[in-house]
Order: structure tokens, then sequence, then C-alpha cells
């Protein structure tokens, strides 16, 4: 808990967003626009595509980028 309040921080999240199949889901598209996210690692939203320029990937695409930037 400590470490998640040192390195984590709040934000505001966006506009209310509507594109994902189940409702609940939309939520994390809110937070990660907000958040100006790099990347949204899923296996739901995975459809989407990207989201205002972020992408939207699954694990092992996230792992192969990580990678890269080694």
């Amino acid at each position: 808990m400590i470490l998640l309040q040192r390195q984590g921080f709040f934000i505001d999240p966006a506009p209310t967003i509507r594109l994902s199949r189940d409702p609940d889901d939309d939520k994390f598209l809110e937070c990660a626009v907000g958040g100006r996210a790099d990347y949204i690692v899923t296996a739901d939203l995975l459809s989407l595509r990207e989201i205002e320029n972020i992408p939207i990937v699954d694990v092992t695409m996230f792992w192969r980028k990580l990678t890269e930037l080694d």
C-alpha cells in the first residue's frame, strides 16, 4: 500500500465514454484517457484498437513493446 501511495497518482477521468460492449469497462477507458496512458493492456477491449491515440493491446503485444525499448 505504501508503494502505491508513493508511486501512484490521482487523475481526473475523461468525460463519460461509452464505447465498450460491456458498459462496466468504460471506466477503464475514461481513466486511461484522463491519465494520458501510453497503453491500455487488456483482453476485453481489443476490438476498439485505440482510443484518443492510446493503443489498446494484449499482454503479448505490450511485452513486445516493452522489450523493444531496451
